[in-house]
């Protein structure tokens, strides 16, 4: 797990569960004094502890196992590359499970190649509510009347500011407004006691407002916490912002997360984005919604380096992965059919829009169904799926599938390249020579008037 916060509660939570079973559990973090971490070391190698728990603690090279099965992350995006791969180096052989609410772009999409498998939990526990999400100016008049509200119906508050160095400036703000309120801090540069403690006193009801850094972003569960701010909301990473406000609605108390925007800060592209996603997805188990936002934003990064977001298909990246997806079909015993790009130049090769459908994450699967079709009876299919789920065809829709019909035929026929120009197609076979036709007295839309050169049953 990524913090001892957490490492700390899954170690309580583990001793209740197991409590009735002969199985030893313990827990290594900074919250562990040197004496315990050396006993819990030498029992762990000698095969006497069944489950552990801990922090990047466990990645270091004094932990031997001495039959390491099963390997457990949890809170997978909070990880990098180089820790998650060094305890497989030293056990090969074991068995790995990923757990994420928004896992990180490389992973996403690794899963949706087919080279990771992947399940998702979509239903919601009993009686959880969607949370209230509000992106609000900074305004202190409105942060105080929403936290005497929540104290007020015996609830807790998080206020989330990502700044060690002016944290206590908040905390004196909301002191000074609210003075009967109990407020308290917590952030990872405080001694291992003082912020166990802190933690302990805000579980059992001690504290009615903590004020913290993204500590607390990692899989916390404190069911009396309905109400939550965030600071300069726009300085966050849409899965931390996620992730934040899961801290919140874990009962069936109605929450509210409000995100605060950077006073003057003019917010770019993509931060507008990550604006209007976390809005859109306030529902439970929208965080598979908001990962595919999180690709689409920030990019798939590199399988085979250490980056794990970024927009790698400009330098190749899409080449690698076609040969990615044969080797794992190879290693199926999936035969392959040697495929080439047909290089398409005309002026309306089709898109889906989103008043056809909607939902971002649809049209994503749609896109992806298309470009790993090897046949024109697959677009059929897809042709007839989008009918029955969307209704009649649109025309960028009907454009972008007569397009995918000619790259198929196209590959078929040899032909190389199509191109449009102002009056005529211009066709290149593999024997590279063109043939030109005239589009001068086409009634027909372009795709279908080169789908039926290539193609006279169409």
């Amino acid at each position: 797990v990524p913090t001892t916060i957490l490492a700390e509660q899954h170690y309580k939570s583990f001793r209740e569960r197991m409590a009735d079973y002969p199985v030893r559990i313990e827990v290594l973090s900074r919250f562990s004094n040197p004496k315990e971490q050396k006993n819990i070391l030498t029992d762990l190698k000698n095969g006497l502890v069944d489950i552990i728990i801990g922090t990047h603690r466990l990645v270091q090279k004094d932990v031997i196992f001495k039959h390491l099965g099963l390997l457990v992350i949890d809170e997978e995006q909070r990880f990098g590359v180089v820790h998650k791969d060094f305890l497989l180096r030293k056990n090969p052989l074991i068995n790995i499970l990923n757990l994420s609410a928004t896992p990180i772009p490389r992973t996403l999409y690794l899963s949706l190649m087919g080279v990771r498998n992947m399940s998702a939990i979509m239903t919601p526990p009993q009686e959880r509510r969607p949370i209230e999400t509000t992106v609000i100016k900074e305004d202190w008049f409105l942060v105080k009347k929403a936290i005497e509200t929540e104290i007020a119906r015996n609830g807790q508050v998080f206020f989330v500011h990502n700044r060690i160095n002016t944290i206590n400036k908040i905390y004196n703000i909301l002191k000074s407004m609210m003075p009967n309120v109990r407020f308290s801090v917590a952030h990872g540069r405080l001694p291992e006691m003082e912020l166990k403690t802190i933690m302990s006193q805000f579980e059992s009801g001690q504290i009615d407002c903590l004020i913290a850094t993204n500590i607390i972003e990692s899989g916390l569960d404190m069911p009396n916490a309905n109400t939550l701010f965030v600071h300069n909301a726009d300085k966050f990473g849409l899965a931390e912002l996620y992730q934040l406000r899961g801290r919140i609605g874990r009962f069936n108390r109605k929450a509210y997360a409000y995100f605060i925007l950077t006073p003057g800060r003019h917010l770019d592209t993509n931060t507008k984005k990550r604006i209007n996603a976390i809005l859109e997805f306030s529902k439970p188990g929208g965080g598979y919604h908001v990962a595919l936002k999180d690709l689409e934003i920030r990019g798939a990064g590199n399988i085979l380096g250490t980056a794990q977001s970024g927009h790698i298909a400009a330098i190749g990246f899409d080449l690698y992965c076609k040969l990615l997806r044969d080797a794992v079909k190879v290693i199926k015993g999936i035969p392959i059919t040697p495929k080439y790009e047909v290089h398409l130049s005309i002026e309306s090769p089709g898109f889906l829009s989103g008043d056809y459908i909607p939902d971002f994450q649809d049209r994503f699967n749609y896109y992806k169904k298309l470009a790993s079709s090897e046949s024109v009876s697959e677009i059929d299919e897809i042709e007839n799926e989008l009918k029955d789920k969307f209704g009649r065809l649109k025309a960028g829709a009907f454009d972008l599938l007569q397009s995918f019909r000619i790259k198929c035929l196209s590959r078929n026929k040899g032909i190389l390249k199509i191109e449009q120009f102002k009056t005529t197609i211009q066709i290149t076979d593999k024997y590279r020579t063109p043939q030109l036709f005239d589009i001068k007295h086409s009634k027909e839309g372009i795709s279908s008037y080169v789908l039926r050169i290539i193609n006279e049953n169409y």
